[in-house]
């Protein structure tokens, strides 16, 4: 057992068989000394299993602590996994949270309850979009996985919709100058919202926000620019943007995306995604 032990430990198949051999030899050498008087019966077999008694005590001291500690090891990176799985989930919950406000759906169904007596069919435009909108907020923010910048610029589309209904003298412009590849799910909208939410809507009348998607040799770009008030960078730490610090955060773990800020108060705010086509 200890040497079919010590066998496993160092891998090597053919070490049993030549211990197995070697002891069948030193037994048959035994009987054949002692016939002729050289040494007294079983001293080379006495030799042979105290150094296995040896080697098995060895490997049994050697294997046991390793053991242990791996046992140890893997209970430490289950703990960190259910530890990060929670955060994760808080993450999520707080993504949604600060992606769906309440004010913005009593002022989508205060829209749609006053066009449904103004303008029937714009009304129910409005409740397509919007049904569409929080299927894909709600759906998306459990997705674990990449999805291509086209579903999400049409999800975007159901967003700025609805925002036009509310605010037409806001003008939306979007411009797709590559090929499709993937981006983490609720990236593009929660952009755009943060554009009219902080930067369109405290202007005292209208703007404009662009959405440019286009690539480089090395990288996939998704920009989006706005004429609004602007905000200072510093600040981005506060509550007020935590809608772009998850999105930054999602970006680096999902596809080692970079989330890059440029804003002047008074003169409006530039958001690019940049996403490393190795990613993709």
């Amino acid at each position: 057992l200890a040497l079919l032990t010590a066998a496993k430990v160092t891998g090597k198949r053919k070490l049993p068989h030549i211990f197995i051999s070697l002891g069948l030899i030193l037994v048959l050498a035994d009987i054949a000394a002692a016939y002729f008087g050289l040494w007294q019966t079983g001293f080379a077999s006495k030799i042979y299993f105290l150094a296995g008694f040896v080697i098995s005590v060895f490997t049994f001291l050697n294997i046991v602590p390793k053991n242990i500690k791996a046992a140890k090891k893997a209970e430490q990176l289950e703990k960190e996994k259910i530890t990060l799985d929670a955060e994760l989930a808080r993450s999520r919950i707080s993504t949604l949270m600060s992606q769906i406000h309440p004010h913005f759906i009593y002022n989508t169904l205060g829209s749609i309850e006053q066009l449904c007596e103004l303008d029937p069919p714009k009304a129910a435009k409005l409740v397509n979009d919007f049904s569409k909108y929080l299927r894909g907020n709600f759906g998306e923010i459990d997705n674990h996985r990449l999805i291509r910048v086209s579903k999400e610029l049409e999800h975007t589309e159901y967003y700025i919709g609805i925002e036009k209904v509310r605010f037409p003298d806001i003008e939306f412009i979007t411009e797709m100058n590559c090929c499709d590849f993937s981006i983490p799910a609720l990236t593009i909208q929660p952009i755009v919202e943060n554009a009219v939410k902080h930067g369109i809507l405290k202007r005292e009348s209208g703007g404009t926000v662009k959405v440019k998607i286009y690539e480089t040799d090395s990288s996939y770009f998704i920009s989006v620019k706005d004429n609004g008030v602007g905000f200072d960078v510093a600040e981005l730490d506060k509550e007020n943007h935590i809608g772009l610090r998850n999105i930054k955060s999602r970006l680096e773990a999902m596809c080692g995306g970079i989330l890059h800020i440029e804003s002047i108060v008074g003169v409006g705010t530039k958001i690019t995604v940049e996403i490393p086509k190795e990613a993709d």
